[in-house]
C-alpha cells in the first residue's frame, strides 16, 4: 500500500539520529511516543523539516531542519560541546497505527553547520552526493597529502597512542599536563588528537595545535571543565612535512607530496 492512497491517512515522520559516538535517539511528528525495531522514537512534534526535494542530477542535496531543545534528549551543552557533530539523521514515513509495517526511509545525511538559537536549533543536512564535490584526482603539493594513520600513509594509529591521565590544567596558557609525557615527547603531538575516554568530556575529541612545554594546548578548548585524574587516550600526529615522515616516522617511501617540484614562484629565483 502507498502512502497518502486514500482520504484519512495515518502516517507520521520518524527522525533516527546517531551521533559518532554510537548513541542513538528516535523522535517521531507525533503527540504519543511510538516504537519501530529496537528504537523508541519519542513524540517531538517541535522538530519539522524544510521542504525535501529529491532530483537525479549531481548536485548536492541539502536540507534544514529544526527543533526545540529538550533537557533529556538534544541537550544544549552536547551540542555545544560537540557531540553532534558529523551526526548522521535518517528521515522516513510509518504508519503509526501498524507497529508491524516498517518505515520508508526517505533521505539519509550527515550533520552539517549546527546554529543554536536560545532554546532551538537548526542543523544543515548534507546528502551522500557531497562526495562528488571532492576532488577524484590528486593535487600536487610540497606537503603530503595523505592523513596520519590511513591507507595512503601506510602507518597504524595504534603504534603511537598511548592512555595518559590529566596531572594538571594551566587555565591561563589553555594547556593541559598528561601522565608520562614530558616536554621532550609532547611535540610529537602536535596535530594529533586527545580523545577523551573519562570524566565529563567522555566521547568528545579535540586536535593538539601546540605545546607549552609538556602541556598540550588542545583546539576547540574543551567545553566541560578538565579534572585531574581525567583519563584520555593521546595519538601523536603528523605536520606533513618530509622531514617529519623520514625522521620521527621513517615512512618516507610512503611520502604523498613532492617538496622538490618547482612551485608559482620559480620565475621569482632568477633575475630579470
Amino acid at each position: 500500500m502507498s502512502w497518502f492512497s486514500t482520504e484519512l491517512d495515518s502516517a507520521i515522520m520518524l527522525w533516527r539520529l546517531e551521533r559518532a559516538d554510537g548513541v542513538t535517539l528516535g523522535f517521531a511528528a507525533h503527540d504519543r511516543d511510538v516504537w519501530r525495531g529496537n528504537i523508541q522514537y519519542r513524540a517531538a512534534p517541535g522538530m519539522r523539516p524544510s521542504a525535501i526535494e529529491l532530483h537525479g542530477n549531481p548536485e548536492a542535496e541539502t536540507m534544514d531542519i529544526e527543533g526545540v531543545l529538550s533537557s533529556d534528549a538534544i541537550d544544549e551543552d552536547d551540542l555545544a560541546a560537540g557531540r553532534w557533530d558529523r551526526a548522521r539523521m535518517a528521515i522516513g514515513i510509518a504508519d503509526w497505527q501498524d507497529a508491524d509495517r516498517q518505515p520508508d526511509w526517505i533521505l539519509e545525511a550527515q550533520f552539517g553547520e549546527i546554529i543554536r538559537r536560545e532554546d532551538s536549533f537548526q542543523v544543515e543536512l548534507l546528502s551522500g552526493k557531497n562526495v562528488l564535490n571532492q576532488a577524484l584526482c590528486p593535487r600536487t603539493s610540497p606537503s603530503c597529502r595523505a592523513e596520519f594513520g590511513d591507507r595512503a600513509c601506510g602507518l597504524s594509529r595504534s603504534r603511537f597512542r598511548r592512555l595518559a591521565a590529566v596531572t594538571a590544567v594551566d587555565k591561563a596558557n589553555a594547556a593541559i599536563s598528561f601522565s608520562g609525557i614530558d616536554a621532550n615527547i609532547a611535540q610529537n603531538f602536535v596535530e594529533g588528537d586527545v580523545h577523551w575516554v573519562s570524566g565529563v568530556n567522555r566521547g568528545l575529541s579535540q586536535r593538539v595545535i601546540s605545546v607549552d612545554g609538556a602541556g598540550l594546548c588542545l583546539l576547540p578548548s574543551p567545553y566541560f571543565s578538565i579534572m585531574p585524574g581525567d583519563k584520555a587516550r593521546l595519538t601523536q600526529g603528523c605536520d606533513k612535512t618530509l622531514a617529519t615522515c623520514q625522521n620521527r616516522y621513517a615512512n618516507v617511501i610512503n611520502f604523498r607530496g613532492e617538496p622538490h617540484l618547482p612551485g608559482n614562484d620559480l620565475l621569482t629565483r632568477f633575475p630579470n
